[in-house]
């Protein structure tokens, strides 16, 4: 089952306004499991959280007991992450029929600064995360929509 971090934020409709959902589902940092846990759902402007392990070291690309998860690596922290779980996305505003692309959020030196609800064609809808490099291209990276690869540690390491 995968894993996932939380954002709690109204995320309006960018046509009439209409809030469409208050929760985004995305893979990045801390993933303690496969449903929301109130101490890890995050606000506009929290610094991602890794866990650590015992020495301090953080694991990048980690299932700890098979149970929660650091996904990507800590030291990229400039990056667009979609929220490919939610299936209204994909569809229209039940509000004012705006047809949606799908939901983002964006990390800026590792806090999250911002989610939206975007157009058909912002973003490749098969990408799940996107690098911004310094120049402020966006990097696609398809190889990191499949998590199969983490390493196993013991939840305490």
């Amino acid at each position: 089952m995968p894993n996932y971090a939380f954002l709690s934020s109204d995320l309006k409709c960018p046509s009439c306004a209409t809030v469409l959902t208050d929760l985004i589902w995305f893979q990045w940092g801390y993933c303690p499991g496969s449903l929301p846990r109130r101490e890890y759902v995050y606000s506009i402007g929290d610094k991602i959280y890794w866990k650590a392990c015992k020495d301090g070291t953080v694991s990048p690309w980690t299932m700890f007991d098979n149970i929660t998860a650091n996904v990507g690596e800590p030291l990229i922290s400039n990056l667009i992450v979609r929220d490919d779980t939610q299936y209204f996305p994909q569809n229209s505003c039940r509000a004012c029929g705006q047809v949606i692309g799908g939901i983002a959020l964006q990390i800026v030196e590792g806090v999250i600064d911002r989610a939206w609800i975007y157009p058909p064609g912002e973003l490749d809808n098969e990408i799940v995360i996107f690098i911004v490099e310094q120049n402020g291209n966006l990097k696609p990276m398809p190889e990191w929509n499949d998590y199969t690869g983490l390493k196993h540690l013991p939840y305490d390491c």
